[in-house]
């Protein structure tokens, strides 16, 4: 017996190892070669892929935040930014938009309060900014410690465009023209002059950064988070989409469009010139400091300069309230692609846009929003009057039938097979139908829930 056992023990390991090597040499060792084959593709595209836009800086440990004030004085020289909509700076050392304030909205009702802080430097508790530039190959490009200097105008403000310029030292001399209107939309028009003699490669960017969220707003009813619009659709993506550390970047491309974060009622959002082709993604990131940091960026296509020669490309920058008619304004004045989509118009845009335009228009006929949400309530009784009218008949015609119905119950209590036929024949007879009554109550739901999500979504509500 116990032979027996030795001998089936050691049929058993002999088969186990016979197993074990046939799947080191059919399956593992070929795996293992293709891995090494595929980390080496991935090496060579790597070496000659295009460089990459700068990705998420890391901020201050969070007992060195600063307040704004301090974080402003703490970061060098400024341009002064003031319009009839929007006052801050630039700071000088990087040329990023990290200081803007709104001046016609509050932290509360009182006008005397602070005006709402959009974008914020690096240093304070919640950073927000946006950047522009150009990256290459073994060319020194500008970036975040780049030491610009101001060659013209004065105070930045609607018509009175300020320029910015940085020579590298290598033959290569950067030119930026920021200029504003008198909302929200900055311009900047980036340029580079070769005279290195040789040709050199550049890659613009642009990105819009935020580290830490003092309130996230997103719920059933509102996206707060990436947004943007490639390709004639909207692309977004929640600040949950990156809760897990190493979630890789969300990345489309398109000709066409803009990439930004928004909040429920406020918005930067970086806007790439409308037929150029763009690689976008949406990137988020715990920093080393333990801070959530977030990036909605593009980079356009290889941009080569010539000896002697120079390039420009000119990006735009919407910063400040989503107010509905100035979207729709730089949609179709400046032709950014479905611009009024940073609005959360939701799945039943359909009825939510109209809607609004209802709204919008009664306020601006009555000048009170109240009078403007009756009216509308007043038409949608009227257009939804026959349904109802229908739904009252129906009901009434089965209030009617409610004792013959009974009296069938009692004569078919033993068979409920009878007593429903019975009921179909009632019906077909007094050609009454027990579901009409409910569908104007169903159509009233989506038609109700819209109303709701204009009155929530939209600033100007």
């Amino acid at each position: 017996m116990n032979n027996g056992n030795n001998k089936n023990l050691i049929i058993a390991m002999v088969l186990s190892l016979l197993v074990f090597a046939g799947w080191q040499y059919f399956v593992a060792t070929p795996q293992m070669k293709a891995e090494q084959v595929r980390q080496q593709q991935l090496t060579k595209q790597e070496k000659a892929a295009p460089p990459k836009t700068p990705g998420l800086a890391s901020p201050a440990a969070p007992s060195r935040h600063m307040t704004r004030e301090a974080a402003l004085k703490a970061g060098g020289a400024r341009v002064i930014i003031d319009t009839p909509m929007v006052d801050g700076s630039i700071r000088l050392t990087g040329a990023k938009l990290d200081d803007l304030r709104l001046k016609t909205y509050h932290d509360t009702i009182d006008p005397k309060s602070p005006e709402i802080v959009l974008l914020a430097p690096r240093g304070t508790a919640y950073p927000y900014y946006a950047g522009f530039g150009w990256v290459g190959q073994g060319v020194k490009t500008p970036d975040d410690n780049t030491v610009w200097k101001q060659s013209s105008g004065g105070v930045l403000s609607p018509g009175k465009p300020v320029t910015l310029t940085w020579n590298n030292g290598q033959g290569l001399v950067f030119t930026r023209v920021v200029a504003i209107d008198d909302k929200y939309m900055f311009t900047v028009a980036d340029s580079v002059a070769n005279s290195s003699g040789k040709p050199v490669t550049l890659y613009p960017y642009g990105s819009v950064e935020r580290q830490g969220i003092q309130k996230d707003e997103g719920n059933i009813y509102l996206h707060v988070g990436f947004v943007g619009v490639a390709d004639g659709k909207e692309v977004d993506a929640k600040y949950g989409d990156f809760k897990d550390a190493g979630t890789p970047p969300k990345t489309f491309a398109s000709t066409g469009g803009w990439v930004g974060i928004t909040d429920k009622y406020w918005m930067a959002a970086a806007v790439p010139p409308q037929n150029e082709h763009f690689d976008g993604q949406y990137l988020g990131t715990k920093t080393a400091s333990g801070v959530e940091a977030y990036q909605a960026s593009y980079r356009l296509g290889a941009h080569t300069v010539a000896a002697g020669g120079h390039a420009t490309v000119t990006h735009r920058l919407f910063a400040g309230a989503k107010v509905v008619d100035i979207l729709r304004d730089y949609q179709n004045r400046q032709q950014i692609v479905r611009f009024d989509n940073a609005v959360d118009w939701g799945m039943l845009s359909f009825l939510t846009r109209p809607f609004f335009w209802v709204l919008d228009y009664l306020y601006k006929l009555m000048g009170n929003f109240g009078l403007a949400i009756l009216g509308l309530t007043v038409i949608v009784k009227v257009l939804f009057f026959p349904l109802q009218s229908a739904s009252f008949r129906s009901m009434s015609k089965m209030k009617k039938l409610q004792p013959e119905m009974e009296r069938l119950k009692k004569q078919h209590t033993d068979d409920p097979q009878k007593f429903q036929t019975a009921m179909m024949e009632l019906y077909k007879r007094e050609k009454a139908n027990p579901i009409s009554g409910c569908v104007p109550i169903l159509l009233t739901i989506p038609v109700f829930f819209s109303l709701y999500k204009v009155l929530f979504v939209t600033i100007e509500m």
